[in-house]
């Protein structure tokens, strides 16, 4: 896959494994839901949304320089651009899978 802005071209290439999701967006970055429960990004990392953090996820999705992960005891963490709060789950909440 390739995704193209103004000034850089990025090539997407997925690593080694094997996943159950996957989430895409055009703004350059991907991230999957590794069969073990780990998520991994790939892409652009300018805002640090392809840096996801340890631990076990149901669920993942990107958004435009951010991404968020539903992790198994239900609390939702975020990663990567956070200028309008984007990247800042309400604390205290738990979510259902």
């Amino acid at each position: 896959m390739r995704f193209a802005t103004p000034a850089t071209r990025y090539v997407l290439t997925p690593p080694a494994g094997t996943f159950t999701r996957i989430s895409a967006r055009s703004e350059d970055h991907i991230c999957g839901l590794r069969t073990d429960g780990a998520v991994a990004c790939w892409g652009n990392n300018g805002d640090g949304q392809s840096t996801p953090p340890a631990g076990t996820f149901t669920q993942v999705c990107v958004g435009g320089r951010h991404s968020c992960g539903l992790r198994t005891d239900g609390t939702a963490v975020c990663w990567g651009d956070n200028s309008h709060g984007q990247s800042s789950p309400p604390a205290g909440v738990t979510f259902m899978p």
